[in-house]
């Protein structure tokens, strides 16, 4: 018997149009697309609210239409690929610089020779794909724009804690990664959302249009690209830091610089929570909490007294009050807004000795304070820059520790009167009756630290 080898086949490699800053490129039957704007999502949670945000201010600053036509969740934080509408992501067509970095490891350069002189380049830090790193250049422009992202990782890590991939002879010490090994390594989760069309027809249309504008507009269109490509290499030099980061700056990224010290906090609420009455037209008060922008009172029915009855002695003792109902109509809930000032930067201790001295301040005062770990969230309007590189901008670098105080006699004021530990915020207080009728609160909060 004759055995038969065949040779394998490289994979046909196509690149079509570049359309508003995206380049297809087909790989076999895959097709990706490189130029996606990279951005960080704040507080992944309400991804799609945080997208439609950055979406709204791109195109306020650009005059763009800009969507999320891919969005990438890790861990502790979650990125979107945006897009100008009109630009070739679409629907069955994969995210180079997403692929790679499900590929290559948490921290990489990469650059993969597409065509003779044309590449593909991106990158990712602590599985953050970089922001402006997904590009097509050609070779000049991609050397710089590789250079540049090597500096600020460089910088960021040290040369040691990345990757660097790339065709022979393009970078210094590169290992060679081809596109066809990257194409092994798309999942169904890679698709965009919007469909492709690369039909023959339809590249024809565009080269047919395509040659008429250029007919027509050829010094326009010359003196744009001129000015398109300035503004280019201008935004590329952006990716590396001019300065260092500032403290204000950093303080901006972190909730705990806009929530109120625990003194004030449990001043505010305490106060909020002592003027409501015990009883409103026979209703009694059940319980109430406070937090920083709400507080709210619920109150029981008893026997023959009416929604109606509530309302009006409600509308009596402050109009400024909200009123809702349950369903059966047996409690009421009284809401109404507050406001507490920020507390500032308390700076990042270490978590252990800030903990330390948190449960000896409580286990002095014979205070059981249960704690959990939480996931660390950046401040509620924080959006990182698009050209940030320090990763203290892109994650949280902070630990949360949630702690939680139930049922105790003890004013809140006067409970927390002494605490001076840094990295504690109170985030809620609550009050309840008792069995026995006695007046309970409790508290919850959290302690930041690193």
């Amino acid at each position: 018997m004759r055995l038969i080898t065949r040779k394998a086949r490289e994979s046909k490699q196509t690149v079509f149009k570049t359309v508003n800053g995206i380049t297809p490129i087909k790989i076999g039957r895959r097709i990706f697309v490189s130029g996606l704007d990279w951005q960080v999502l704040p507080n992944g949670g309400n991804y799609q609210i945080e997208a439609r945000k950055i979406a709204k201010r791109e195109r306020e600053e650009t005059g763009k239409p800009f969507e999320a036509v891919f969005v990438r969740r890790q861990a502790d934080v979650v990125q979107a690929g945006f897009a100008v509408r009109g630009a070739r992501a679409r629907r069955g067509t994969v995210p180079l610089a997403a692929v790679a970095a499900d590929a290559l490891g948490p921290s990489f350069l990469a650059a993969f020779e597409v065509e003779p002189g044309k590449y593909a380049i991106t990158g990712a830090m602590n599985d953050i794909i970089l922001p402006q790193s997904d590009k097509y250049l050609d070779a000049v422009q991609a050397r710089a724009h590789f250079q540049k992202l090597w500096d600020s990782l460089e910088s960021s890590l040290g040369v040691e804690d990345f990757e660097v991939y790339a065709p022979e002879g393009f970078f210094k010490d590169a290992q060679p990664y081809a596109l066809d090994a990257l194409a092994r390594h798309v999942k169904r989760s890679h698709r965009l959302k919007k469909r492709p069309t690369f039909a023959p027809n339809d590249l024809a249309r565009y080269f047919v249009w395509g040659c008429v504008l250029t007919a027509l507009l050829a010094g326009g269109w010359i003196y744009a690209s001129d000015q398109a490509e300035k503004s280019r290499l201008a935004r590329q030099k952006t990716v590396a830091p001019a300065h260092p980061v500032t403290a204000a700056e950093l303080a901006a990224t972190r909730p705990w610089t806009y929530q109120a010290q625990p003194g004030v906090f449990a001043q505010r609420c305490t106060k909020s929570l002592g003027v409501l009455p015990l009883t409103m037209d026979g209703w009694v008060l059940a319980n109430a909490h406070c937090e920083a922008n709400l507080v709210a009172a619920q109150y029981a029915r008893t026997q023959g007294r009416t929604s109606n009855g509530f309302s009006s002695a409600i509308s009596t003792w402050s109009p400024r009050l909200q009123v809702a109902f349950s369903n059966d109509g047996d409690l009421a809930t009284v809401t109404w807004a507050m406001s507490m000032p920020p507390g500032g930067d308390d700076g990042l201790g270490a978590l252990q000795a800030r903990k330390t001295d948190f449960l000896s301040y409580w286990q002095h005062r014979l205070i059981s304070v249960p704690m959990t770990s939480s996931a660390s969230q950046f401040a509620a309007d924080y959006v990182p820059p698009k050209t940030a590189a320090d990763p203290r901008q892109l994650h949280p670098n902070w630990q949360t520790l949630s702690w939680e105080i139930k049922d105790s006699p003890r004013n809140p004021t006067s409970l927390i009167e002494g605490l001076s530990v840094p990295g504690v915020r109170i985030q809620s207080i609550s009050l309840a009756f008792g069995e026995s009728g006695d007046l309970n609160w409790s508290l919850k909060g959290n302690l930041y630290g690193q």
